[in-house]
């Protein structure tokens, strides 16, 4: 008989609980955005309120509890197979506690804390296999702290660690990803959130680049270098503007160096040989070849050398044979040739 009275409770509750449970369809719900609040309404107009298992289409639902309209307590996400891939904390219609969310395989995949919307504490991913991932850290709703991620690039066979810091939600100290041998791949030194130096290393830990940032331009030196360590490029920035440019050969001669205004070309220019020879120099005004310039050849003695005006070669230009001997004289006006005299 006590037994008789005991199924007879157990399936009264079982029934409570059950009949609690209102079964909606998602395309049957009205959402309002109010700010950063949203509230829900069936299609009456009715606010929600309870727990609802709401359908998806492809068999996904998710389960949630509302009251008056806005999501207050358990917001849960299953696919089609049952499978929970989400569970979150509301309060009042705001995030409010912990979340996490799962891979397919019921491993979790990410855990983050919330207090009233705002993210907070520390949060953590994870790959299929449970191995950790990322650990980032929130502060009022702010990055703040140490963030490690662990990185895996699977066609370089290539696994890294990468350090960030942040100081209420500026980037602060040294960033950098290092390899499983300690080797640095790359380096960001903050001096401010948008100014810092960054460096960039071949795999055998020569330097490959080294750019300097503020307010999130290039300004000042940025240097590049071949896996050798020998400098190919040097750029000189302000504002984000390249105002000077000097490239090198393989060997680390300097092989042309020319500087800019306003985009244009402007100022001395120079171009050598591999040797570090002087092969050509001249002078350039917004953007066009102006003024005395000078070839040399492979003596270094001067094989022809004229003026230029708008980019166009005027007056007499002389031109040198390998003894430094004139071997001829033509004269320009606007680019074009008007006389010419050979000598012997």
């Amino acid at each position: 008989m006590k037994e008789a009275i005991l199924s007879l409770i157990f399936l009264s509750i079982s029934f409570v609980v059950v009949g609690q449970t209102k079964h909606l369809k998602w395309s049957k719900v009205e959402q309002t955005e109010y700010g950063k609040l949203t509230h829900y309404e069936n299609s009456d107009g009715e606010p929600l309120d309870g727990h609802y298992k709401l359908a998806l289409s492809g068999g996904d639902y998710d389960e949630i509890d509302f009251k008056n309209g806005k999501i207050d307590g358990i917001n849960a996400s299953y696919d089609w197979k049952g499978r929970k891939t989400s569970v979150s904390h509301f309060e009042n219609g705001k995030m409010n506690g912990k979340s996490v969310t799962y891979h397919q395989n019921g491993e979790v995949s990410k855990e983050s804390y919330w207090k009233m919307n705002k993210r907070v504490g520390t949060w953590k991913t994870y790959d299929r296999d449970g191995e950790i991932k990322s650990i980032k850290h929130y502060k009022n709703g702010k990055k703040n702290g140490k963030w490690v991620e662990y990185l895996e690039y699977k066609d370089m066979n290539l696994k890294t660690t990468v350090t960030k810091h942040y100081d209420m939600g500026d980037r602060t100290g040294t960033w950098q990803e290092v390899d499983e041998k300690g080797r640095t791949i790359w380096q960001k030194k903050f001096s401010a959130d948008n100014d810092y130096v960054h460096k960039q290393y071949h795999r055998n830990g020569e330097l490959k680049s080294l750019e300097t940032y503020k307010d999130h331009d290039r300004h000042g030196v940025s240097e590049f270098y071949s896996k050798a360590g020998i400098k190919t490029r040097y750029l000189k920035y302000k504002n984000g503007i390249v105002i000077q440019r000097k490239t090198y050969f393989d060997n680390g001669n300097l092989a042309e160096e020319v500087s800019f205004e306003n985009s244009k070309v402007e100022g001395p220019y120079k171009k050598y040989n591999s040797k570090g020879d002087t092969i050509v120099e001249g002078q350039y005004a917004d953007g066009e070849k102006t003024g005395k310039w000078t070839y040399y050849n492979e003596a270094g003695e001067v094989e022809k050398r004229g003026l230029f005006k708008n980019n166009l070669k005027i007056g007499t230009w002389k031109e040198y044979n390998l003894k430094g001997d004139l071997i001829r004289e033509t004269v320009y006006k606007n680019g074009f040739v008007e006389s010419e005299k050979r000598y012997n």
